[in-house]
């Protein structure tokens, strides 16, 4: 399918923040699309189906996702799913908090053109950061199973307190207060500060893992 047909989704909600939450339980499809704002998907319980950077992989429990500025992707629900889904600008976030974002892939490149972007997803270029299978090699690097969508896997002790500051975003979306757009600014930053931190550690521990744990690890995910 030409995706030059893939059509734009506007932001869930414009109140002038440049920042929407939602939450979802139902289970529900997406067909591919792109838009040109951020999306961020956090999955609070059950799993979910993503397709992005010509791949496809499982989401589950603590898993979190960012789909860059005008690439395309799409996913599916199923059973009992709870997605939080948070859609922004950059120039929405404080200038520290998009600075401590540069190491995340999704930030490294805007170019905010559309025929860039087209580029970008024909491409399946395997990064430094990346582990998969390439004629027949395993490349060692950032993550596992889900490295070319940039997943990064929260600890069980992280998940109730970014579901708790996502909720809280929710409900400042529902807020008819004047100070209910500051709130979704700083719920936003506070979690993607966290998503920061834990980048860094799950970076640190495939670095220290050795290639063999590394390749036993990734025959059983793969």
């Amino acid at each position: 399918m030409d995706k030059s047909v893939y059509p734009y989704f506007d932001m869930y909600s414009r109140d002038g923040s440049n920042i929407s939450f939602e939450r979802w339980t139902d289970s529900r499809s997406v067909d591919m699309h792109r838009h040109e704002y951020y999306e961020l998907l956090f999955v609070g319980q059950g799993s979910c189906r993503h397709m992005y950077n010509s791949t496809e992989t499982l989401l589950i429990q603590g898993d979190v996702v960012i789909v860059a500025a005008h690439r395309v992707h799409g996913f599916s629900l199923s059973g009992q799913t709870l997605i939080y889904n948070c859609q922004f600008l950059l120039e929405s976030l404080d200038e520290r908090v998009v600075h401590a974002l540069q190491g995340y892939e999704a930030f490294a490149e805007d170019t905010g053109l559309e025929e860039d972007a087209n580029s970008c997803e024909e491409k399946t270029l395997l990064t430094e950061r990346e582990t998969y299978y390439h004629h027949g090699q395993l490349r060692i690097g950032y993550e596992l199973n889900s490295s070319k969508q940039g997943v990064v896997h929260l600890n069980p002790m992280e998940i109730p307190f970014v579901k708790s500051v996502l909720q809280h975003g929710v409900d400042a979306q529902e807020s008819t207060e004047h100070i209910s757009l500051l709130m979704k600014q700083k719920y936003l930053e506070v979690f993607l500060l966290e998503l920061t931190k834990a980048m860094g550690r799950q970076n640190q521990m495939y670095a220290v893992c050795s290639k063999s744990n590394q390749k036993a690890v990734a025959d059983v995910l793969m």
